[in-house]
């Protein structure tokens, strides 16, 4: 796949958040590396953080962007609930909504303590 699909298909994913990539908006993302969209899509949240830490992007308002798409993230997967249900029990849904609510907690200065523990397990 060419470099623009990724450009493509990660931009209209922050879209969905409305953040734009190169735009205005102080929690629209700065890309000053195409290779960004590749390794966002390939890695996730760690290729989003390498390629930040690299200096292939950044955004004047950091909490803002990420409490946007955090946000986009918890609509979606709520939004797609029966057809994630195929995969992923009742447990993924209750670790998920908890993980959510803390991190737009966090975003939004409530104090909040964040705990990571196995909660779900994917189904054979």
């Amino acid at each position: 796949m060419g470099s623009n699909f990724f450009k493509h298909r990660l931009s209209d994913l922050l879209s969905s958040a409305g953040i734009t990539v190169n735009g205005s908006a102080p929690w629209d993302i700065t890309v000053h590396d195409d290779r960004f969209y590749r390794r966002v899509l390939s890695g996730s949240h760690l290729g989003a953080g390498e390629s930040y830490m690299d200096g292939w992007w950044d955004a004047p308002a950091f909490d803002e962007f990420f409490y946007r798409t955090i946000k986009a993230w918890h609509s979606n997967i709520e939004d797609n609930r029966a057809a994630l249900s195929l995969t992923y029990d009742e447990r993924f849904h209750r670790m998920w909504r908890i993980l959510s609510a803390q991190c737009r907690r966090l975003l939004q200065g409530t104090p909040c303590a964040v705990m990571a523990t196995a909660l779900f397990k994917k189904r054979n």
